[in-house]
This record gives C-alpha cells, structure tokens and sequence, in this order.
C-alpha cells in the first residue's frame, strides 16, 4: 500500500510539473509498441526527470554560488551545472545559467574550429606528398 501511494504521489507531482512548465505530455518520441497503460508510465516518469534536473540544477547552482570558493572543490558539478543546463527551461533572467550557456556555445564552437583545423592540417599534409 505505501509503494502505491508515492507511487500516486509522483505521479501528482509529475503532472503539476508538467503544467507548471506550460508543456502538455505529449507521446512524441514514446515507443509505439507501448500499451497505453505504458505510454502514461512513460510520460509520467519523463515529467518526474525533468522536475529532477530543475531541482538538481537549481541545487547546484545555489552551492556554487554560495559554499565553492576554490574552482577544483566543485569542478565535477560545474560540469554537470554546464550539462543540466542544457536541459532545464531557458532562463535569460539568470545571469548563471547565461553564463554556462555561453561556456557550453564556446566549447562547441572551439570543438568544431579544433576538428576544422586538425582536417586542413591533415588534408593539406596528405595533399603535399
């Protein structure tokens, strides 16, 4: 009996998660081989995740903002603060998540700059012999 109540109470709480974030559960990208019974767990445990990484993101955040001093204490989590920001709504208001937000668009660009480069260079060596 407990296991089913959190089980209904998870399931409350992913769908006000759902409307708090102004996103209706869609089955877009669901598994059509599903029962509908399925489909809903699917949905529900996807809300569930998604209030997880708000909250973990906002955990982080919050730590880091107050207790990390030295950058190598919360390292690990700064790189998982950059992730999880990528994945919880866009906040253009938070001059943190902007913050990882540009640290995420210049790692991938200089991802890319690196792979562009590194190709010339072997293109233009392999072109010389």
């Amino acid at each position: 009996m407990r296991g089913q109540a959190m089980a209904t109470a998870l399931r409350q709480a992913a769908r006000r998660a759902a409307e708090a974030f102004g996103r209706p559960l869609s089955w877009a990208g669901i598994s059509q081989e599903l029962t509908p019974d399925q489909k809903k767990d699917a949905l529900i445990r996807l809300a569930i995740i998604q209030v997880r990484k708000e909250e973990l993101y906002n955990q982080i955040s919050a730590w880091h903002e107050e207790y990390c001093l030295e950058e190598r204490l919360g390292n690990k989590n700064v790189r998982l603060l950059k992730q999880l920001s990528e994945h919880v709504e866009p906040r253009p208001e938070d001059h943190r998540w902007r913050r990882r937000q540009r640290s995420v668009y210049y790692n991938r660009f200089l991802e890319y700059a690196g792979a562009v480069f590194i190709g010339t260079l072997v293109g233009d060596a392999w072109s010389s012999q």
